[in-house]
Protein backbone atom coordinates (compact mmCIF):
# COMPACT_ATOMS: atom_id res chain seq x y z
CA UNK A 1 0.00 0.00 0.00
CA UNK A 2 1.20 3.51 -0.95
CA UNK A 3 0.33 6.89 1.25
CA UNK A 4 -1.98 4.67 3.50
CA UNK A 5 -1.11 6.29 6.86
CA UNK A 6 -3.95 8.21 9.31
CA UNK A 7 -4.71 11.30 7.69
CA UNK A 8 -3.55 10.42 4.27
CA UNK A 9 -1.40 12.85 2.89
CA UNK A 10 -1.41 16.96 2.92
CA UNK A 11 -4.83 17.13 3.78
CA UNK A 12 -3.94 17.54 7.29
CA UNK A 13 -7.02 15.04 8.34
CA UNK A 14 -10.16 17.72 8.50
CA UNK A 15 -12.38 18.46 5.76
CA UNK A 16 -11.63 21.28 3.75
CA UNK A 17 -12.69 24.85 5.26
CA UNK A 18 -13.98 23.33 8.42
CA UNK A 19 -12.39 24.09 11.50
CA UNK A 20 -13.72 23.85 15.06
CA UNK A 21 -14.70 27.40 17.21
CA UNK A 22 -13.38 27.95 20.65
CA UNK A 23 -15.86 28.45 22.80
CA UNK A 24 -14.93 30.48 25.53
CA UNK A 25 -17.05 31.07 28.82
CA UNK A 26 -18.14 34.67 29.60
CA UNK A 27 -15.76 36.67 31.67
CA UNK A 28 -16.07 37.13 35.34
CA UNK A 29 -17.75 40.33 36.58
CA UNK A 30 -15.15 42.78 37.34
CA UNK A 31 -15.19 45.90 39.35
CA UNK A 32 -12.50 48.60 39.76
CA UNK A 33 -10.41 49.31 42.92
CA UNK A 34 -8.72 52.90 43.01
CA UNK A 35 -6.52 53.73 46.23
CA UNK A 36 -5.63 56.96 47.43
CA UNK A 37 -2.82 57.90 49.58
CA UNK A 38 -2.76 60.91 51.42
CA UNK A 39 -1.26 62.75 54.80
CA UNK A 40 -2.99 64.25 57.44
CA UNK A 41 -3.38 67.89 55.44
CA UNK A 42 -4.66 65.67 52.52
CA UNK A 43 -1.64 65.82 50.10
CA UNK A 44 -0.93 63.05 48.05
CA UNK A 45 2.23 61.30 49.99
CA UNK A 46 5.42 60.45 47.90
CA UNK A 47 6.36 56.92 47.35
CA UNK A 48 3.82 55.46 48.48
CA UNK A 49 2.45 51.93 47.20
CA UNK A 50 -0.21 49.73 48.85
CA UNK A 51 -0.77 45.74 48.88
CA UNK A 52 -4.12 44.34 48.67
CA UNK A 53 -5.40 40.77 49.83
CA UNK A 54 -8.94 39.83 48.39
CA UNK A 55 -10.66 36.58 46.82
CA UNK A 56 -8.22 36.50 43.83
CA UNK A 57 -5.09 36.84 45.11
CA UNK A 58 -2.33 39.35 46.51
CA UNK A 59 -1.22 42.21 44.64
CA UNK A 60 -0.48 46.11 45.36
CA UNK A 61 0.31 49.05 42.95
CA UNK A 62 1.01 52.77 43.03
CA UNK A 63 -1.54 55.35 44.68
CA UNK A 64 -4.32 56.71 42.07
CA UNK A 65 -3.88 54.02 39.81
CA UNK A 66 -7.02 51.99 39.33
CA UNK A 67 -6.71 48.44 39.31
CA UNK A 68 -9.72 45.88 37.75
CA UNK A 69 -10.57 43.31 40.30
CA UNK A 70 -13.13 40.65 41.18
CA UNK A 71 -15.71 41.46 43.13
CA UNK A 72 -15.43 41.05 47.14
CA UNK A 73 -13.92 42.39 50.26
CA UNK A 74 -10.20 43.69 49.83
CA UNK A 75 -7.86 43.92 53.16
CA UNK A 76 -5.39 46.99 51.86
CA UNK A 77 -1.87 47.90 53.44
CA UNK A 78 0.18 51.25 52.29
CA UNK A 79 3.31 52.22 52.79
CA UNK A 80 5.93 55.34 52.31
CA UNK A 81 8.73 56.50 53.64
CA UNK A 82 8.91 57.87 56.91
CA UNK A 83 5.74 57.53 57.61
CA UNK A 84 3.82 54.76 59.55
CA UNK A 85 1.67 52.39 57.46
CA UNK A 86 -1.69 52.75 56.64
CA UNK A 87 -4.79 49.87 56.40
CA UNK A 88 -8.07 50.18 55.33
CA UNK A 89 -10.70 47.61 53.84
CA UNK A 90 -12.63 48.35 51.13
CA UNK A 91 -15.67 45.94 49.30
CA UNK A 92 -16.26 45.97 45.55
CA UNK A 93 -19.90 45.69 44.01
CA UNK A 94 -20.27 43.72 40.81
CA UNK A 95 -19.41 45.77 38.10
CA UNK A 96 -18.67 48.63 40.53
CA UNK A 97 -15.73 51.13 41.36
CA UNK A 98 -14.76 51.93 45.05
CA UNK A 99 -12.18 54.12 45.93
CA UNK A 100 -10.59 53.72 49.26
CA UNK A 101 -8.83 57.02 50.72
CA UNK A 102 -5.95 56.08 53.38
CA UNK A 103 -4.70 58.80 55.30
CA UNK A 104 -0.72 57.78 56.53
CA UNK A 105 0.75 59.33 59.69
CA UNK A 106 4.83 60.58 59.92
CA UNK A 107 7.01 58.12 61.96
CA UNK A 108 8.22 59.54 64.88
CA UNK A 109 11.62 60.87 64.52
Amino acid sequence: MVGGGVGGGGGGGGAAGHERARVRPPAAPRGVLQVIIKDKAGNAVSGATWTAKGPEKTFGGEAGAKVPVRPGAYELSATAPGYRDGRGTVTIERDGTATLTLEMIPAKA
